[in-house]
């Protein structure tokens, strides 16, 4: 004897068309799911801005980067840190314009380090920033592999684009790029190193 329920269906026929359905809306769940992601990756590659800067192809989120910048972000106050942001701020603009062009502020660098005079009264002093992004073309320099085919000298600055993050904020979004400097900068504070 059948059961019929709900417009003559029988139990059999009600549960294989429940599951045929549960079937449709997983898969249409997937879709869903799908184009929602296509939707999202799309916008993002709208925020993302594609820069060709000297060696390399950048897509990077200038404004993404600028607002992290513009945070009240703690800094080291030591007497070489302080020395090399007080020199930047009398660097020419034209020196500095990599700077604008990718949204950093110079005076915050994520690392920094001075190695003591190298020359005529300069400094040397390396460190990095880190920029909302990725490099779409060109190659990566690291600690080893450190030269002209992947690092370019501007003004006292070598940058170079690296994969190996480091020191890196806590708050600071993604995707993160990260860009090395070397910088050859003169003492432009009163007090000395030595006092």
């Amino acid at each position: 004897m059948q059961e019929y329920f709900l417009n003559g269906h029988s139990r059999e026929e009600r549960r294989g068309k429940v599951e045929s359905f549960s079937r449709f809306l997983r898969f249409k769940g997937k879709i869903e799911v799908y184009l929602f992601w296509t939707i999202v990756k799309s916008w993002v590659r709208k925020q993302m801005k594609q820069i060709s800067i000297m060696k390399w192809l950048l897509e990077i989120e200038v404004d993404k980067t600028r607002a992290f910048y513009s945070k009240d972000i703690e800094l080291c106050d030591c007497l070489y840190c302080g020395n090399f942001m007080e020199a930047c701020k009398h660097v020419n603009s034209p020196d500095m314009e990599i700077f604008t062009t990718l949204g950093i502020n110079p005076l915050k660098p994520s690392h920094l380090s001075e190695f003591g005079e190298i020359e005529d009264g300069l400094r040397l002093y390396i460190g990095s920033y880190h920029i909302v992004g990725k490099l779409v073309k060109g190659a990566y320099c690291t600690d080893s592999v450190w030269n002209d085919t992947n690092t370019v000298e501007v003004g006292d600055f070598t940058f170079g684009f690296d994969k190996d993050l480091m020191f890196v904020h806590d708050e600071f979004p993604s995707p993160v790029l990260q860009l090395r400097f070397e910088a050859r900068i003169p003492w432009v504070l009163d007090r000395k190193p030595e006092d």
